[in-house]
């Protein structure tokens, strides 16, 4: 227990001793794109990452927190808004493709993240002066976020969760959580800026980010509540209309409590963003240490 308790001493000692010397606060831009039932590449659909649709890659942004307290760790707080979309018409794989349905969902996500630094370039520049450095992390943590799954449908935007389209007796919730991984790296210039690049993946705790989960309602009349309901919850005689029946997959793939959906697997979605930051230096111990022996090298240098 005594050498639990000092261990634990020393490691806050040595936060408090680092923790003035890195806080850095931004903003990210880039991109998104969800992992769930709904589209998929050309092929059979695949539970992996080869499942994405480049042609649902949507848009990303936010603001972020960054407090290096370890020389090889830092803890980040964000919050981003993510817009994730995707359709079964952007797939041909035939029986997605005629499943038909589609979604679109703003995502408010709000993180905190632990980044491991396992490679640093401390004088990027080899100047001595220390201005420039580059690093690489990978990252892992915890969010929680908002969503709430719409769809088009005769030019009209319905809210899907409302319309409870697999007969559910009550809405499922409009936030949850997900565990948030990857990779990243920055470049500090002048010693305050940065620029760096990160992806990372959204392994959430709902599998209704898409509305869609598990399996038809086996009598549309009775189990689902709306009329609106029973449209948007099979959409395969829009699709049918349009291709014709020829090669179409057969009509008992689409209702009387055939699946729908995978709820064995919940769903995902991939962020990838540029930052561009600006970091507060506090002169701790740690850049006592690592500075002033460059400083006191430039004044001790030998004129001629």
């Amino acid at each position: 227990m005594r050498k639990i308790l000092i261990f634990i001493g020393l490691a806050i000692s040595s936060i408090c001793v680092n923790a003035q010397y890195n806080l850095d606060v931004g903003v990210s831009l880039g991109v998104s794109n969800y992992l769930g039932e709904l589209g998929g590449p050309k092929g059979s659909p695949k539970n992996s990452f080869m499942d994405m649709n480049l042609d649902a890659t949507n848009f990303s942004g936010g603001a972020f927190a960054r407090y290096r307290f370890h020389n090889r760790f830092a803890g980040k707080l964000a919050l981003n808004y993510i817009r994730l979309a995707s359709a079964d018409s952007l797939t041909d794989d035939p029986v997605r493709r005629a499943r038909n349905l589609s979604f679109k969902t703003d995502v408010i996500e709000l993180s905190t993240t632990v980044e491991y630094y396992f490679w640093t370039i401390g004088d990027l520049n080899r100047t001595g002066r220390y201005r420039n450095d580059f690093k690489a992390y990978i990252f892992g943590g915890f969010s929680a976020f908002y969503f709430n799954p719409t769809a088009e449908y005769q030019g009209k935007t319905y809210n899907l969760r409302e319309l409870r389209t697999e007969g559910q007796s009550s809405e499922y919730e409009k936030v949850s959580f997900a565990l948030p991984f990857g990779a990243g790296f920055y470049f500090t210039f002048q010693r305050n800026f940065r620029i760096g690049m990160e992806i990372g993946y959204r392994a959430t705790f709902t599998d209704y980010l898409d509305d869609v989960s598990t399996r038809y309602v086996k009598d549309p009349a009775t189990q689902l509540p709306y009329v609106e309901s029973q449209l948007l919850a099979s959409r395969t005689n829009e699709r049918r209309a349009i291709e014709g029946d020829a090669n179409f997959p057969h009509a008992g793939y689409y209702n009387n409590g055939a699946i729908r959906g995978n709820p064995d697997s919940n769903d995902g979605y991939l962020v990838g963003q540029v930052s561009f930051s600006y970091a507060f230096r506090g002169k701790s111990s740690f850049y006592k240490r690592r500075y002033n022996s460059v400083i006191n090298k430039r004044r001790k240098r030998t004129k001629f």
